[in-house]
């Protein structure tokens, strides 16, 4: 069996708005670096989520950052 997978790169358009991403997929997608996504978490632009001890963000807050609205 094949297990499907989900490039969220090419398709971050169709990617469900309450996909959870990991720190370096929301660094390519933004365009910004490590520090950048961080200081967005201490201004409250996004939100960080844990799962156990990685931190992830909902792609909807990122297209929410990243189209300004």
């Amino acid at each position: 069996a094949q297990k499907a997978t989900f490039d969220v790169v090419a398709q971050f358009d169709n990617a469900p708005a309450s996909m959870l991403l990991d720190i370096p997929t929301v660094c390519t997608l933004s365009v910004r670096s490590r520090a950048s996504i961080y200081r967005h978490f201490q201004a409250g632009e996004l939100t960080p989520i844990k799962v156990g001890k990685s931190t992830r963000v909902r792609v909807d807050d990122l297209r929410r950052l990243i189209g300004g609205a």
